[in-house]
């Protein structure tokens, strides 16, 4: 087999902003034949840019890419991807802020021998505030973010494929009360439709992380309630605490101590198990 490739990149930065494009060509000879290090020949595409305004308060950023796979059809079908996404940071003040982030990915995929065709359309649209204060004397710090996902799938075999949607909510609070004590609660939740199932998983924890810069240990401990349900099988609930603690005998030298207690209760089988987990590392640093 013979083959040629062509690559260039360009990029102009500032200090406000920055563009950059890309262009690569890997012709017919390089094929991966099962090897995942070898990349199939291809023709990929690419621009980038970012700018600040507002006194560098706010941050625009995008990305665009077209990229064909198995360009010369040898052994595999061409498939054609396009990329576009967008994303923002908006920083008003030093302690309040917010990132924003919107992609749309499509992904074309032609019919070979013993192959059908495919296509998938993928959308995302995420938003991600965060604030911090000072309450008497305490540092907190509370953060979230909400995520829409969608794909959207079709084919020309027999047997179609599942459209998926779904929906993640994040959020988290944390305290330092002093530089050894620092106290942390979240919770999350996460609903996917596969139009043949829906699945909903939340879970809920607090913890905190304390050390002793005088002996040199640092002790983390955090709670986890999970409850989960796919279809109507019923709902199942793990709790799930685990502990770590650190002693830093020497600048170079730590012994590390892991464990946690796992309880998973099937509702659909009305079963549950218990695990018990736990290690002793040894950890060194040249």
């Amino acid at each position: 087999m013979h083959g040629h490739a062509f690559g260039v990149k360009l990029f102009r930065e500032t200090a406000l902003s920055s563009v950059g494009a890309s262009f690569e060509l890997l012709g017919g000879g390089f094929m991966s034949l099962g090897n995942s290090g070898i990349s199939n020949d291809r023709l990929d595409v690419g621009v980038t840019g970012k700018t600040q305004i507002y006194g560098g308060k706010l941050t625009l950023g995008t990305n665009l890419g077209w990229r064909n796979d198995n360009v010369s059809r040898t052994l595999l079908a061409e498939t054609r991807r396009k990329n576009y996404t967008a994303n923002a940071t908006w920083q008003p003040r030093p302690n309040l802020g917010a990132d924003f982030q919107f992609g749309f990915i499509t992904s074309d995929v032609n019919s070979a021998d013993s192959v059908a065709s495919s296509g998938n359309i993928s959308r995302i649209a995420g938003v991600s505030p965060h604030v911090s204060w000072v309450m008497r004397g305490v540092q907190q710090t509370l953060a979230a973010s909400a995520t829409i996902q969608s794909a959207d799938n079709t084919t020309s075999a027999p047997v179609p494929l599942t459209s998926t949607h779904g929906v993640s909510l994040l959020a988290s609070w944390s305290a330092l009360v002093r530089p050894e004590l620092s106290v942390n609660l979240g919770g999350n939740y996460t609903r996917t439709d596969m139009d043949v199932a829906v699945s909903e998983i939340s879970a809920f924890g607090p913890g905190f992380t304390w050390g002793v810069p005088g002996a040199h240990v640092a002790t983390s401990v955090q709670l986890q309630l999970t409850r989960s349900r796919t279809g109507n099988f019923g709902t199942d609930t793990e709790f799930a605490p685990q502990g770590n603690l650190r002693w830093q005998t020497t600048p170079h030298h730590a012994i590390i101590l892991h464990g946690n207690f796992r309880k998973y209760h099937y509702t659909s089988a009305a079963a549950s198990f218990n695990e018990r987990l736990a290690s002793i590392e040894y950890a060194a640093t040249l």
